[in-house]
């Protein structure tokens, strides 16, 4: 069991080290893709509004 938490701690670790990293453009990439994934949304949410 120690072993295991020592393994994910360092993965964890690793990964958040690695976020890091890229996380100025990441960051950017990823609000700029929730936005026009809402922006689609609620585009359809209107179409089917629209239609019933």
């Amino acid at each position: 069991m120690d072993l295991l938490e020592v393994v994910v701690e360092e993965f964890l670790l690793m990964f958040s080290a690695d976020m890091m990293r890229q996380n100025s453009l990441s960051m950017v990439e990823g609000v700029l893709g929730v936005l026009k994934t809402q922006a689609l949304q609620g585009h359809i949410m209107m179409l089917l509004l629209g239609v019933s």
